[in-house]
């Protein structure tokens, strides 16, 4: 135990000791340099000298051109700014004008739609009045033209109480019914049954409205043979007296027209009686 007690003091006292020599040292000044060791101090501190000053001269440079390059870039920023505004502008006034445009666009094209409208109905009033006007002359054509019939075909006798002889004739008379005159009148035919003879074409005639012409055969006895035999046929009625008749004539509208008729002779009647008709 006092063994233990003095190891323990001696420590105590080496490190008390220990202590008190390094404080010493500390309280010592420093060793002056020499010569030598103050000039390679004094070079070393130019050195760090111009070396910070080079570093501070590159650092000013650089911060400068920082700066102008900030500068130009802002100036970048403000043209583009700029020239994006001037763009909108021009955009938007594209834009307005491309509206103002469609805008009357569509008005025109009102104003078109209406004016053909326009247009249609007047062309419309004008074609119904065209038409009007074309069935009003056509309704004129046909009611104010001229119109020819077969008014009748009679045979002479020398009595009532006669019949055909060689003297007979037959007078075919035509008449112009219409209320407007009738030109180049003309028809041609036949008689047919047991009297056969061709009816040349007749001459053109002109016909005032209400108006008539006749036209007169040769005598029976010119052309039919035996003469006598044959009408003495046709009175007892052993035979049939007929005839054709094809007529054409042109209105006052120049417009032709054609008719034909056909009859059969009646002895009581002394005349043809129409058996048929065809008229344009």
């Amino acid at each position: 135990m006092a063994d233990k007690v003095r190891l323990m003091v001696k420590h105590l006292l080496l490190t008390v000791a220990l202590v008190g020599f390094l404080t010493a040292l500390r309280a010592q000044p420093p060793t002056p340099p020499t010569p030598a060791e103050a000039a390679h101090e004094e070079q070393q501190a130019g050195q760090r000298v111009n070396a910070n000053r080079n570093l501070l001269r590159q650092v000013t440079i650089l911060l400068k051109k920082q700066n102008e390059s900030a500068e130009r870039q802002r100036r970048k920023d403000r043209e583009k700014s700029s020239s994006y505004w001037w763009i909108v502008g021009f955009t938007a006034a594209l834009t307005s004008v491309g509206i103002i445009q469609l805008i009357a666009m569509f008005k025109q094209a009102s104003y078109m739609r209406y004016g053909l409208a326009e247009t249609k109905r007047a062309a419309d009033a004008a074609k119904q009045s065209a038409d009007a006007a074309t069935q009003a002359a056509d309704n004129a054509r046909i009611t104010q033209r001229a119109i020819v019939l077969i008014d009748n075909v009679k045979v002479t006798t020398k009595g009532e109480a006669f019949g055909l002889d060689e003297a007979s004739v037959v007078i075919i008379t035509l008449k112009n019914v219409g209320p407007t005159i009738a030109n180049r009148v003309t028809f041609r035919g036949r008689f047919g049954g047991g009297i056969s003879k061709a009816i040349a074409q007749t001459p053109n005639y002109t016909i005032a409205p209400q108006g008539t012409i006749s036209w007169v055969s040769e005598p029976i006895g010119d052309w039919v043979r035996p003469v006598d035999l044959r009408v003495g046929q046709i009175d007892c009625r052993q035979l049939e007296f007929t005839c054709e008749l094809d007529l054409t004539y042109v209105d006052a509208f120049n417009k032709p027209h054609a008719y034909h008729c056909g009859g059969k002779y009646q002895r009581a009647l002394k005349e043809f009686i129409v058996t048929s008709s065809v008229s344009d």
